[in-house]
Parts: C-alpha cells; sequence; structure tokens
C-alpha cells in the first residue's frame, strides 16, 4: 500500500479497501489486484503484473510492473 514512482510525473498509487487491493494512476477509479504469488499481483481489468519487493525486515521498498512486453521499476514513495 502506498505510492510508487515508475517514471517522472507517473505515480502509481496501491490502496487497501476492505481485504482487496487496488491499483490507479492519477483521477482513475483504480483496477482490483489479483494475487497470483506471495509478493505477485495481476489487474483484473487490464493483466498489469505488479511485484512487490521487500526488503529482510520485510518493508515493501518498491514495485516491478509488467506491462505490455516491458518491465518498469518505482521506489515506494509514500
Amino acid at each position: 500500500v502506498g505510492g510508487y514512482a515508475i517514471l517522472p510525473g507517473f505515480l502509481l498509487d496501491v490502496q487497501k479497501r476492505g481485504d482487496r487491493l487496488y491499483v490507479s494512476q492519477g483521477d482513475s477509479p483504480g483496477s482490483e489486484l489479483l494475487p497470483v504469488g506471495d509478493e505477485k499481483f495481476i489487474s483484473k481489468d487490464n493483466g498489469i503484473e505488479l511485484t512487490f519487493v521487500r526488503t529482510d525486515i520485510n518493508q515493501v521498498i518498491s514495485v516491478v510492473v509488467h506491462a505490455f512486453g516491458q518491465e518498469l521499476r518505482g521506489n515506494k514513495v509514500k
């Protein structure tokens, strides 16, 4: 949960609503994330994959986004 800077000016926002995770960008309403592993999720709407990266003390520090044949990394900023 938090904000991830993928590219300059492009921030992904991951929110928890009840027991579900959602990802959004800008003013979009967001897409539900479905778990496919311990740290890996897939967007219900568009199939984009997100893998969260944790430290040794289990703190999420970044995300890897697999979308449209590209891999993008973003550090947690909030």
